[in-house]
């Protein structure tokens, strides 16, 4: 007569052969079920560090974001007052080259009024002048309009 064991699907001669096998098969799986907890045991531990790691991480990010915008509204306040004070160093600098040149857009007018049309050529060195200040004129303008 043969003893069969549902739990390892294995026929035996005897019925103590077929108890220690089970009870082997068992202490094998009850060993096997001790190193799985004792490595997800590892694997939480590890995972646990590292989520804190992680979290700790991102505190400090936080902290540096903080910072920077406390001092990025620091700089704002030194931009601001820095363009304050270039207006109020260039506007009466500004205001008389407007002055200037509304006197000699009337002088042109008047001229044109009496003589005809004015014209005045440029050469050499003075040509070179009027064409660096017309684009350092347009350069600032488009300054003014872009920033």
């Amino acid at each position: 007569m043969k003893i069969y064991s549902e739990l390892l699907d294995k026929l035996f001669d005897t019925m103590d052969e077929c108890i220690n096998a089970e009870k082997t098969y068992q202490k094998e799986q009850e060993e096997k079920e001790k190193e799985k907890a004792v490595k997800a045991q590892a694997v939480s531990k590890r995972k646990k560090e590292l989520a804190d790691r992680v979290e700790q991480a991102e505190e400090e990010v936080r902290k540096a974001y903080a910072e920077y915008d406390c001092l990025k509204d620091e700089a704002k306040k030194i931009l601001d007052e820095s363009n304050n004070k270039i207006i109020e160093l260039l506007s009466p600098a500004v205001d008389k080259i407007k002055a200037a040149q509304r006197e000699r857009y009337n002088a042109i007018v008047e001229f044109n009024n009496n003589f005809g049309v004015y014209s005045r050529q440029y050469t050499g060195e003075r040509a070179f002048e009027e064409f660096k200040r017309a684009t350092s004129w347009a350069h600032d303008i488009i300054n003014r309009i872009l920033f």
